[in-house]
Protein backbone atom coordinates (compact mmCIF):
# COMPACT_ATOMS: atom_id res chain seq x y z
CA UNK A 1 0.00 0.00 0.00
CA UNK A 2 2.75 2.29 0.90
CA UNK A 3 4.49 1.46 -2.29
CA UNK A 4 1.23 2.20 -4.54
CA UNK A 5 0.70 5.45 -2.65
CA UNK A 6 3.78 6.91 -3.05
CA UNK A 7 4.43 6.08 -6.89
CA UNK A 8 0.56 7.42 -7.24
CA UNK A 9 1.05 10.47 -5.55
CA UNK A 10 4.59 11.44 -7.49
CA UNK A 11 2.94 11.17 -10.99
CA UNK A 12 3.93 7.91 -12.45
CA UNK A 13 1.91 7.45 -15.27
CA UNK A 14 1.53 3.21 -14.28
CA UNK A 15 2.60 0.66 -11.53
CA UNK A 16 6.66 -0.23 -12.04
CA UNK A 17 7.32 -3.90 -12.75
CA UNK A 18 8.01 -4.72 -9.02
CA UNK A 19 4.95 -2.89 -7.73
CA UNK A 20 3.16 -4.88 -10.88
CA UNK A 21 3.99 -8.41 -9.96
CA UNK A 22 3.23 -7.45 -6.38
CA UNK A 23 -0.57 -6.17 -7.02
CA UNK A 24 -1.06 -9.33 -9.31
CA UNK A 25 -0.40 -11.12 -5.98
CA UNK A 26 -2.52 -8.98 -4.06
CA UNK A 27 -5.85 -9.82 -2.29
CA UNK A 28 -9.39 -8.80 -1.96
CA UNK A 29 -8.52 -6.76 1.00
CA UNK A 30 -5.46 -4.82 -0.22
CA UNK A 31 -7.63 -4.30 -3.81
CA UNK A 32 -10.28 -2.89 -1.33
CA UNK A 33 -7.77 -0.42 0.23
CA UNK A 34 -6.74 0.79 -2.64
CA UNK A 35 -10.11 1.79 -4.40
CA UNK A 36 -11.25 3.04 -0.96
CA UNK A 37 -7.83 5.35 -1.15
CA UNK A 38 -9.34 6.01 -4.74
CA UNK A 39 -12.04 7.29 -3.49
CA UNK A 40 -10.92 9.62 -0.66
CA UNK A 41 -8.16 10.87 -2.49
CA UNK A 42 -9.38 11.17 -6.63
CA UNK A 43 -7.15 11.51 -9.34
CA UNK A 44 -5.63 14.53 -10.09
CA UNK A 45 -4.18 15.47 -13.78
CA UNK A 46 -3.78 13.02 -16.61
CA UNK A 47 -0.93 11.14 -14.97
CA UNK A 48 -2.48 9.55 -11.52
CA UNK A 49 -5.91 9.04 -13.98
CA UNK A 50 -3.65 6.83 -15.76
CA UNK A 51 -1.69 5.29 -12.80
CA UNK A 52 -5.32 4.24 -11.40
CA UNK A 53 -6.43 2.82 -14.92
CA UNK A 54 -3.36 0.94 -14.95
CA UNK A 55 -4.08 -0.34 -11.29
CA UNK A 56 -7.88 -1.24 -12.60
CA UNK A 57 -6.76 -3.16 -15.61
CA UNK A 58 -3.96 -5.23 -12.81
CA UNK A 59 -7.32 -5.84 -10.44
CA UNK A 60 -8.80 -7.35 -13.95
CA UNK A 61 -6.35 -9.76 -14.56
CA UNK A 62 -6.56 -10.45 -10.75
CA UNK A 63 -10.70 -11.17 -10.56
CA UNK A 64 -10.77 -12.92 -13.93
CA UNK A 65 -8.37 -16.25 -12.26
CA UNK A 66 -10.56 -18.87 -11.84
CA UNK A 67 -12.00 -19.48 -8.29
CA UNK A 68 -11.11 -15.68 -7.22
CA UNK A 69 -13.85 -13.65 -8.48
CA UNK A 70 -16.11 -14.18 -5.53
CA UNK A 71 -13.82 -12.86 -3.16
CA UNK A 72 -13.74 -9.77 -4.72
CA UNK A 73 -17.90 -8.98 -3.67
CA UNK A 74 -16.29 -6.41 -0.95
CA UNK A 75 -14.78 -4.52 -3.83
CA UNK A 76 -18.61 -3.71 -4.70
CA UNK A 77 -19.01 -0.24 -2.52
CA UNK A 78 -16.12 1.12 -3.31
CA UNK A 79 -17.17 0.24 -7.19
CA UNK A 80 -20.36 1.52 -6.66
CA UNK A 81 -19.07 4.91 -5.63
CA UNK A 82 -16.43 5.33 -8.17
CA UNK A 83 -18.65 4.75 -10.59
CA UNK A 84 -21.76 7.30 -9.52
CA UNK A 85 -18.65 10.10 -9.47
CA UNK A 86 -17.41 9.42 -12.70
CA UNK A 87 -20.35 8.22 -14.81
CA UNK A 88 -19.15 10.66 -17.84
CA UNK A 89 -15.15 10.32 -17.23
CA UNK A 90 -13.51 8.21 -20.13
CA UNK A 91 -12.78 5.13 -17.55
CA UNK A 92 -15.85 4.94 -15.67
CA UNK A 93 -16.83 1.91 -17.25
CA UNK A 94 -14.17 0.01 -16.11
CA UNK A 95 -16.54 -0.20 -12.97
CA UNK A 96 -19.20 -1.52 -14.60
CA UNK A 97 -16.93 -4.06 -15.98
CA UNK A 98 -15.55 -5.43 -12.68
CA UNK A 99 -18.74 -5.89 -11.25
CA UNK A 100 -19.90 -7.84 -14.29
CA UNK A 101 -16.85 -9.97 -14.29
CA UNK A 102 -16.97 -10.55 -10.08
CA UNK A 103 -20.15 -12.47 -11.18
CA UNK A 104 -22.07 -12.98 -7.86
CA UNK A 105 -25.53 -12.29 -7.67
CA UNK A 106 -25.08 -9.07 -6.02
CA UNK A 107 -22.59 -7.70 -8.50
CA UNK A 108 -24.70 -8.77 -10.91
CA UNK A 109 -28.04 -6.96 -9.88
CA UNK A 110 -25.55 -3.81 -8.98
CA UNK A 111 -24.21 -3.89 -12.74
CA UNK A 112 -27.42 -4.44 -14.11
CA UNK A 113 -29.01 -1.58 -12.13
CA UNK A 114 -26.29 0.67 -12.98
CA UNK A 115 -26.39 -0.23 -16.73
CA UNK A 116 -30.27 0.41 -16.87
CA UNK A 117 -30.41 3.91 -15.08
CA UNK A 118 -27.23 5.66 -15.98
CA UNK A 119 -25.24 3.47 -18.93
CA UNK A 120 -22.04 5.00 -20.07
CA UNK A 121 -22.81 7.70 -22.80
CA UNK A 122 -20.13 6.20 -25.45
CA UNK A 123 -21.42 2.70 -26.91
CA UNK A 124 -18.32 1.31 -27.16
CA UNK A 125 -17.76 1.30 -23.38
CA UNK A 126 -21.09 -0.21 -22.67
CA UNK A 127 -19.97 -3.02 -25.11
CA UNK A 128 -17.04 -3.14 -22.93
CA UNK A 129 -18.26 -3.27 -19.93
CA UNK A 130 -20.73 -6.22 -20.73
CA UNK A 131 -17.81 -8.22 -22.33
CA UNK A 132 -17.42 -10.53 -18.89
CA UNK A 133 -21.00 -11.84 -19.59
CA UNK A 134 -19.77 -13.74 -23.35
CA UNK A 135 -16.69 -15.03 -21.97
CA UNK A 136 -16.42 -19.28 -21.73
CA UNK A 137 -18.28 -20.47 -18.45
CA UNK A 138 -19.51 -16.78 -17.61
CA UNK A 139 -21.90 -17.24 -20.40
CA UNK A 140 -24.33 -19.16 -18.22
CA UNK A 141 -24.50 -15.69 -16.10
CA UNK A 142 -25.94 -14.16 -18.70
CA UNK A 143 -30.02 -14.43 -18.37
CA UNK A 144 -29.61 -13.34 -14.79
CA UNK A 145 -29.21 -10.00 -15.87
CA UNK A 146 -32.61 -10.19 -17.70
CA UNK A 147 -35.21 -9.22 -17.90
CA UNK A 148 -34.51 -6.33 -15.88
CA UNK A 149 -31.77 -5.11 -18.39
CA UNK A 150 -34.14 -4.55 -21.26
CA UNK A 151 -35.32 -1.55 -19.12
CA UNK A 152 -32.64 0.25 -20.21
CA UNK A 153 -33.44 -0.12 -24.13
CA UNK A 154 -34.45 3.70 -23.91
CA UNK A 155 -31.01 5.03 -23.45
CA UNK A 156 -29.46 4.68 -27.05
CA UNK A 157 -26.37 4.37 -26.16
CA UNK A 158 -26.96 1.26 -24.43
CA UNK A 159 -29.99 0.14 -26.30
CA UNK A 160 -28.63 -1.96 -28.82
CA UNK A 161 -26.34 -3.74 -26.97
CA UNK A 162 -28.34 -4.75 -24.69
CA UNK A 163 -31.22 -6.17 -27.44
CA UNK A 164 -27.65 -7.94 -28.85
CA UNK A 165 -27.08 -9.79 -25.41
CA UNK A 166 -30.63 -10.94 -25.17
CA UNK A 167 -30.60 -12.23 -28.97
CA UNK A 168 -27.37 -13.94 -27.79
CA UNK A 169 -29.27 -15.90 -24.92
CA UNK A 170 -31.18 -17.05 -27.86
CA UNK A 171 -28.72 -17.79 -30.11
CA UNK A 172 -26.38 -19.61 -28.03
CA UNK A 173 -29.35 -21.55 -26.51
CA UNK A 174 -29.03 -20.44 -23.01
CA UNK A 175 -32.39 -19.53 -22.17
CA UNK A 176 -35.63 -21.52 -23.51
CA UNK A 177 -37.59 -18.73 -24.41
CA UNK A 178 -36.45 -14.55 -25.70
CA UNK A 179 -35.96 -12.90 -22.33
CA UNK A 180 -38.03 -9.94 -24.58
CA UNK A 181 -40.94 -12.10 -25.33
CA UNK A 182 -43.24 -10.23 -23.26
CA UNK A 183 -41.94 -7.16 -25.19
CA UNK A 184 -42.24 -8.10 -28.37
CA UNK A 185 -45.23 -5.77 -29.46
CA UNK A 186 -43.02 -2.63 -28.08
CA UNK A 187 -39.68 -3.79 -29.76
CA UNK A 188 -41.95 -3.93 -33.11
CA UNK A 189 -43.22 -0.65 -32.11
CA UNK A 190 -39.56 0.98 -31.79
CA UNK A 191 -38.58 -0.39 -35.23
CA UNK A 192 -41.31 1.24 -36.62
CA UNK A 193 -40.30 4.35 -35.36
CA UNK A 194 -36.68 3.79 -36.08
CA UNK A 195 -37.37 2.98 -39.47
CA UNK A 196 -39.41 6.60 -39.83
CA UNK A 197 -36.85 8.50 -38.83
CA UNK A 198 -34.17 6.63 -40.51
CA UNK A 199 -36.23 6.94 -43.72
CA UNK A 200 -36.28 10.84 -43.69
CA UNK A 201 -32.28 10.94 -43.57
CA UNK A 202 -32.70 8.70 -46.75
CA UNK A 203 -35.37 11.04 -48.36
CA UNK A 204 -33.13 14.32 -47.41
CA UNK A 205 -30.13 12.07 -49.38
CA UNK A 206 -28.20 11.72 -46.69
CA UNK A 207 -24.67 9.86 -46.29
CA UNK A 208 -22.78 9.43 -42.83
CA UNK A 209 -19.71 11.08 -44.35
CA UNK A 210 -21.87 14.29 -44.50
CA UNK A 211 -23.01 14.72 -41.10
CA UNK A 212 -22.02 16.02 -38.47
CA UNK A 213 -19.80 13.74 -35.83
CA UNK A 214 -22.67 14.01 -32.73
CA UNK A 215 -25.11 13.64 -35.26
CA UNK A 216 -23.47 11.09 -36.69
CA UNK A 217 -23.08 9.23 -33.53
CA UNK A 218 -26.84 9.31 -32.81
CA UNK A 219 -27.41 7.91 -36.53
CA UNK A 220 -24.84 5.29 -36.06
CA UNK A 221 -26.73 4.29 -32.42
CA UNK A 222 -29.82 4.63 -34.38
CA UNK A 223 -29.12 1.92 -37.10
CA UNK A 224 -27.59 -0.16 -34.72
CA UNK A 225 -30.77 -0.84 -32.50
CA UNK A 226 -32.30 -1.18 -35.85
CA UNK A 227 -30.00 -4.15 -36.51
CA UNK A 228 -30.91 -5.66 -33.14
CA UNK A 229 -34.43 -4.93 -33.23
CA UNK A 230 -34.42 -6.54 -36.83
CA UNK A 231 -32.86 -9.28 -35.21
CA UNK A 232 -35.13 -9.85 -32.14
CA UNK A 233 -38.54 -9.90 -34.15
CA UNK A 234 -36.63 -12.75 -36.30
CA UNK A 235 -35.40 -14.77 -33.22
CA UNK A 236 -39.32 -14.25 -31.80
CA UNK A 237 -40.65 -16.06 -34.99
CA UNK A 238 -44.32 -14.27 -34.79
CA UNK A 239 -45.37 -13.68 -38.58
CA UNK A 240 -47.73 -10.77 -36.70
CA UNK A 241 -44.47 -8.28 -36.69
CA UNK A 242 -44.10 -9.06 -40.51
CA UNK A 243 -45.10 -5.75 -41.41
CA UNK A 244 -42.98 -4.03 -39.27
CA UNK A 245 -39.77 -5.59 -40.89
CA UNK A 246 -41.22 -4.48 -44.14
CA UNK A 247 -40.24 -0.68 -44.03
CA UNK A 248 -36.81 -1.80 -42.64
CA UNK A 249 -36.60 -3.44 -45.61
CA UNK A 250 -36.97 -0.50 -48.02
CA UNK A 251 -34.06 1.49 -45.81
CA UNK A 252 -31.05 2.17 -48.15
CA UNK A 253 -28.80 1.30 -45.43
CA UNK A 254 -26.88 -1.54 -46.23
CA UNK A 255 -26.45 -3.61 -42.85
CA UNK A 256 -30.51 -2.55 -41.74
CA UNK A 257 -32.15 -4.26 -45.07
CA UNK A 258 -29.22 -7.42 -44.76
CA UNK A 259 -30.96 -8.07 -41.35
CA UNK A 260 -34.42 -7.28 -42.08
CA UNK A 261 -34.17 -9.54 -45.01
CA UNK A 262 -32.84 -12.47 -42.93
CA UNK A 263 -35.57 -11.79 -40.30
CA UNK A 264 -38.25 -11.64 -42.80
CA UNK A 265 -36.84 -15.01 -44.63
CA UNK A 266 -36.72 -16.83 -41.13
CA UNK A 267 -40.45 -16.09 -41.22
CA UNK A 268 -41.35 -17.31 -44.45
CA UNK A 269 -41.37 -14.59 -46.67
CA UNK A 270 -39.53 -15.45 -50.20
CA UNK A 271 -38.59 -11.27 -50.78
CA UNK A 272 -35.96 -12.20 -47.74
CA UNK A 273 -33.99 -14.77 -49.08
CA UNK A 274 -34.37 -13.14 -52.66
CA UNK A 275 -32.97 -9.96 -51.01
CA UNK A 276 -30.51 -12.05 -49.14
CA UNK A 277 -29.01 -13.41 -52.00
CA UNK A 278 -29.21 -9.61 -54.01
CA UNK A 279 -27.17 -8.51 -51.15
CA UNK A 280 -24.14 -10.93 -51.96
CA UNK A 281 -22.88 -8.76 -55.03
CA UNK A 282 -22.37 -5.74 -52.71
CA UNK A 283 -19.09 -5.81 -50.87
CA UNK A 284 -19.58 -4.07 -48.27
CA UNK A 285 -22.48 -6.72 -47.50
CA UNK A 286 -21.19 -9.77 -48.94
CA UNK A 287 -19.70 -11.80 -45.99
CA UNK A 288 -22.99 -11.20 -43.71
CA UNK A 289 -25.19 -12.11 -47.03
CA UNK A 290 -23.15 -15.12 -47.54
CA UNK A 291 -23.32 -16.45 -43.89
CA UNK A 292 -27.22 -15.81 -43.64
CA UNK A 293 -27.53 -17.76 -47.36
CA UNK A 294 -26.17 -20.46 -45.85
CA UNK A 295 -28.36 -20.48 -42.60
CA UNK A 296 -31.25 -20.31 -44.67
CA UNK A 297 -30.04 -22.66 -47.16
CA UNK A 298 -30.34 -20.58 -50.22
CA UNK A 299 -26.27 -20.33 -50.59
CA UNK A 300 -26.89 -22.13 -53.81
CA UNK A 301 -28.42 -19.07 -55.15
CA UNK A 302 -25.29 -16.98 -55.27
CA UNK A 303 -23.49 -16.17 -58.62
CA UNK A 304 -20.48 -18.04 -58.15
CA UNK A 305 -18.28 -14.68 -59.02
CA UNK A 306 -19.63 -13.43 -55.24
CA UNK A 307 -18.40 -16.93 -53.82
CA UNK A 308 -14.15 -16.78 -54.33
CA UNK A 309 -12.18 -16.04 -51.98
CA UNK A 310 -11.15 -12.79 -53.52
CA UNK A 311 -14.81 -11.13 -53.19
CA UNK A 312 -14.57 -12.48 -49.89
CA UNK A 313 -11.35 -10.49 -49.44
CA UNK A 314 -13.00 -7.67 -51.26
CA UNK A 315 -15.51 -7.32 -48.73
CA UNK A 316 -13.49 -7.38 -45.78
CA UNK A 317 -11.83 -4.82 -46.38
CA UNK A 318 -15.17 -3.04 -47.44
CA UNK A 319 -16.67 -3.46 -44.35
CA UNK A 320 -13.39 -2.41 -42.22
CA UNK A 321 -13.44 0.72 -44.00
CA UNK A 322 -17.44 1.19 -43.48
CA UNK A 323 -16.59 1.84 -39.91
CA UNK A 324 -17.56 4.57 -38.01
CA UNK A 325 -13.77 4.70 -36.69
CA UNK A 326 -12.64 4.95 -40.36
CA UNK A 327 -14.03 5.93 -43.37
CA UNK A 328 -17.66 5.69 -42.21
CA UNK A 329 -19.17 4.68 -45.64
CA UNK A 330 -18.22 1.91 -48.15
CA UNK A 331 -15.96 2.38 -51.03
CA UNK A 332 -17.39 3.44 -54.27
CA UNK A 333 -15.26 0.66 -55.97
CA UNK A 334 -12.72 -1.61 -55.46
CA UNK A 335 -10.02 -3.15 -57.32
CA UNK A 336 -7.60 -6.05 -56.97
CA UNK A 337 -3.97 -4.82 -58.13
CA UNK A 338 -2.20 -7.99 -56.35
CA UNK A 339 -2.62 -11.49 -54.68
CA UNK A 340 0.37 -13.45 -53.87
CA UNK A 341 0.67 -16.26 -51.22
CA UNK A 342 3.52 -14.87 -48.51
CA UNK A 343 5.09 -16.43 -45.64
CA UNK A 344 3.84 -13.50 -42.94
CA UNK A 345 5.18 -13.10 -39.38
CA UNK A 346 3.32 -14.65 -36.60
CA UNK A 347 1.91 -17.41 -39.09
CA UNK A 348 3.34 -21.12 -39.52
CA UNK A 349 1.63 -21.24 -43.13
CA UNK A 350 1.71 -19.02 -46.09
CA UNK A 351 -0.99 -16.59 -46.20
CA UNK A 352 -3.15 -15.52 -49.19
CA UNK A 353 -2.49 -11.96 -49.10
CA UNK A 354 -4.54 -8.77 -51.69
CA UNK A 355 -4.01 -5.79 -52.13
CA UNK A 356 -6.85 -3.41 -53.56
CA UNK A 357 -6.80 -0.32 -54.60
CA UNK A 358 -10.01 1.36 -53.12
CA UNK A 359 -12.06 4.69 -54.33
CA UNK A 360 -14.54 6.90 -53.36
CA UNK A 361 -16.29 9.70 -55.00
CA UNK A 362 -16.54 11.98 -53.18
CA UNK A 363 -18.04 16.34 -53.55
CA UNK A 364 -14.33 17.64 -52.75
CA UNK A 365 -12.76 15.09 -55.64
CA UNK A 366 -11.92 11.31 -55.99
CA UNK A 367 -9.88 9.55 -53.60
CA UNK A 368 -7.99 6.59 -53.44
CA UNK A 369 -5.93 4.22 -51.69
CA UNK A 370 -4.30 0.96 -51.76
CA UNK A 371 -5.11 -1.50 -48.39
CA UNK A 372 -4.74 -5.20 -47.71
CA UNK A 373 -6.72 -8.03 -46.50
CA UNK A 374 -5.20 -11.94 -45.56
CA UNK A 375 -2.74 -11.82 -42.80
CA UNK A 376 -4.61 -8.17 -41.43
CA UNK A 377 -7.14 -5.81 -42.98
CA UNK A 378 -5.64 -2.78 -42.99
CA UNK A 379 -4.92 0.53 -44.96
CA UNK A 380 -3.17 3.72 -44.19
CA UNK A 381 -3.82 7.51 -43.83
CA UNK A 382 -0.63 7.84 -46.46
CA UNK A 383 -0.78 7.48 -49.90
CA UNK A 384 0.54 4.30 -50.93
CA UNK A 385 -0.91 4.47 -54.61
CA UNK A 386 2.36 5.26 -56.12
CA UNK A 387 4.54 2.50 -54.19
CA UNK A 388 5.43 -1.19 -55.64
CA UNK A 389 3.36 -4.05 -54.08
CA UNK A 390 6.89 -5.39 -52.61
CA UNK A 391 6.71 -1.86 -50.33
CA UNK A 392 3.15 -2.06 -49.32
CA UNK A 393 3.32 -5.46 -48.55
CA UNK A 394 6.56 -4.15 -46.33
CA UNK A 395 4.72 -1.25 -45.04
CA UNK A 396 2.01 -3.65 -43.09
CA UNK A 397 4.55 -6.36 -42.31
CA UNK A 398 6.45 -3.66 -40.62
CA UNK A 399 3.45 -2.22 -38.69
CA UNK A 400 2.04 -5.55 -37.68
CA UNK A 401 5.41 -6.89 -36.29
CA UNK A 402 6.09 -7.36 -32.90
CA UNK A 403 8.53 -8.83 -31.43
CA UNK A 404 11.15 -8.02 -28.29
CA UNK A 405 13.98 -7.57 -30.34
CA UNK A 406 12.05 -5.25 -32.58
CA UNK A 407 11.74 -1.76 -31.35
CA UNK A 408 12.05 2.30 -31.19
CA UNK A 409 14.03 4.62 -28.78
CA UNK A 410 12.29 8.11 -27.14
CA UNK A 411 15.05 10.02 -28.30
CA UNK A 412 14.60 12.22 -25.73
CA UNK A 413 16.04 10.14 -23.30
CA UNK A 414 18.55 7.42 -25.39
CA UNK A 415 21.44 5.85 -22.90
CA UNK A 416 24.79 6.05 -23.86
CA UNK A 417 25.10 3.64 -26.34
CA UNK A 418 21.95 4.22 -28.37
CA UNK A 419 23.05 7.97 -28.44
CA UNK A 420 26.35 7.40 -29.75
CA UNK A 421 24.55 5.09 -32.71
CA UNK A 422 22.44 7.85 -33.02
CA UNK A 423 25.19 10.57 -33.77
CA UNK A 424 27.17 7.57 -35.80
CA UNK A 425 24.11 7.17 -38.05
CA UNK A 426 23.33 11.15 -38.54
CA UNK A 427 27.09 11.37 -39.05
CA UNK A 428 26.68 8.93 -41.99
CA UNK A 429 23.69 10.39 -43.85
CA UNK A 430 25.15 14.01 -43.70
CA UNK A 431 28.66 12.54 -45.32
CA UNK A 432 26.16 10.97 -47.95
CA UNK A 433 25.33 14.46 -49.32
CA UNK A 434 22.00 14.82 -47.62
CA UNK A 435 21.79 18.56 -45.83
CA UNK A 436 19.16 19.59 -42.95
CA UNK A 437 19.13 16.43 -41.18
CA UNK A 438 16.91 16.54 -38.05
CA UNK A 439 16.61 12.89 -36.46
CA UNK A 440 13.03 11.49 -36.15
CA UNK A 441 13.38 7.83 -34.93
CA UNK A 442 16.16 5.50 -34.08
CA UNK A 443 15.29 2.18 -33.93
CA UNK A 444 16.05 -1.69 -33.38
CA UNK A 445 16.14 -4.32 -35.39
CA UNK A 446 17.68 -7.39 -34.04
CA UNK A 447 20.23 -6.08 -32.33
CA UNK A 448 21.30 -3.44 -35.41
CA UNK A 449 20.52 0.32 -34.76
CA UNK A 450 18.34 2.26 -38.13
CA UNK A 451 17.92 6.11 -37.77
CA UNK A 452 14.89 8.04 -39.35
CA UNK A 453 15.50 11.54 -40.11
CA UNK A 454 14.28 14.38 -42.06
CA UNK A 455 16.32 15.77 -44.59
CA UNK A 456 17.16 17.56 -47.76
CA UNK A 457 18.86 15.90 -51.01
CA UNK A 458 19.53 18.83 -53.72
CA UNK A 459 16.23 20.72 -53.17
CA UNK A 460 13.76 17.92 -52.55
CA UNK A 461 12.71 17.11 -48.99
CA UNK A 462 12.17 14.00 -47.61
CA UNK A 463 13.20 11.02 -45.27
CA UNK A 464 16.03 9.02 -45.18
CA UNK A 465 16.45 5.61 -43.67
CA UNK A 466 20.08 4.85 -42.68
CA UNK A 467 21.41 1.39 -40.92
CA UNK A 468 25.11 0.14 -41.19
CA UNK A 469 25.02 -1.04 -44.65
CA UNK A 470 23.13 1.44 -46.19
CA UNK A 471 21.06 4.53 -46.81
CA UNK A 472 17.41 4.95 -48.05
CA UNK A 473 15.96 8.38 -49.57
CA UNK A 474 12.23 8.96 -49.67
CA UNK A 475 11.21 12.01 -51.24
CA UNK A 476 8.30 13.78 -50.11
CA UNK A 477 5.65 12.94 -53.04
CA UNK A 478 3.12 15.56 -53.79
CA UNK A 479 0.16 14.97 -52.93
CA UNK A 480 -1.15 15.69 -49.17
CA UNK A 481 -0.89 12.22 -47.40
CA UNK A 482 3.13 11.90 -47.95
CA UNK A 483 4.34 8.81 -46.03
CA UNK A 484 5.90 9.27 -43.12
CA UNK A 485 8.39 8.34 -40.31
CA UNK A 486 6.66 5.59 -38.94
CA UNK A 487 5.52 4.40 -42.47
CA UNK A 488 9.31 4.47 -44.09
CA UNK A 489 10.40 2.67 -40.46
CA UNK A 490 7.98 -0.07 -40.96
CA UNK A 491 8.67 -0.51 -44.35
CA UNK A 492 11.96 -1.05 -43.59
CA UNK A 493 11.38 -3.40 -41.26
CA UNK A 494 8.54 -5.42 -43.67
CA UNK A 495 11.37 -5.71 -46.15
CA UNK A 496 13.81 -7.71 -43.88
CA UNK A 497 11.30 -10.03 -42.39
CA UNK A 498 9.68 -10.51 -45.49
CA UNK A 499 12.71 -11.65 -47.21
CA UNK A 500 14.12 -13.50 -44.26
CA UNK A 501 10.78 -15.65 -44.56
CA UNK A 502 10.43 -15.48 -48.68
CA UNK A 503 12.23 -17.19 -51.07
Amino acid sequence: MESWLAAYRSGARRPDAELAETLRMSDASDFASLLEWIVETPPEGHEQRRFAASTLDILFERVRRPGNAASFEILLPALAELYRRTRGDEDAYRYLQLMAQIGTDASLTMFTEFLVARPPEDSAHVAAACSPLLQGDRRTDLPKVFPRLLDGLAHLSAGAIILDLANFTVRERLVREHPASARREHLAAMLGDLAQRLESLDEQGWTEGSLASARRKQVGESVALAVTLCDALGLLGDRAFIGKLYPALELRHRRIRAEAAFALARLGERVGEDVVVEMASVPATRLRALAYAEELGVEGRVAEPFTTDVAKAESELAMWLSEPTRMGIPPTDLTLVDRRELYWPGYSEPVDCCLFRFTYALPRGEFSNIGITGPMTHASSADLTELEADDIYALFAGRQAEHNDIFEFDLASLTESATRDARRLEQRVRSDGYADVVPVTLGSFFGERALVARARLDRAEGLVVADHDAIEWWPRGEGGHPLGADDVFAIYKGRRLLNAFNA
